[in-house]
């Protein structure tokens, strides 16, 4: 899924950093600035609900950066999960391009 992700996101001209787990992206968040995290709600090693609480609660730059989270679960828990971490939007999987790209440009829209 971030292959297919970082191809629609370069094709469309957006700079793409990957982690392939919850540590990495807490790692890449804290050493460089973004304008977009789309963050997975499931993940190894920590789910994407912590890792964004984690930025949310740091205190880092980021910690008000837009975060977009994608979830193939539709259950009440995980949309519970998505609210409570505070991620900005949800996506659910799958998806078509044209709607990661409108979610992108309305958590990016005056940035």
């Amino acid at each position: 899924m971030r292959l297919v992700i970082r191809g629609f996101l370069s094709k469309a001209g957006h700079r793409v950093t990957l982690a392939a787990t919850g540590a990495e992206a807490c790692a890449a968040l804290g050493r460089s600035c973004f304008d977009l995290a789309i963050i997975d709600l499931l993940m190894p090693d920590m789910d994407g609900d912590e890792v964004v609480r984690r930025l949310r609660h740091g205190r880092s730059a980021q910690a008000g950066l837009p975060v977009l989270m994608l979830t193939a679960a539709i259950d009440p828990d995980s949309s519970d999960r998505v609210e409570a971490c505070g991620a900005d939007m949800r996506l659910h999987k799958p998806f078509r391009r044209d709607d990661l790209l409108g979610a992108i440009g309305r958590l990016t829209a005056g940035r």
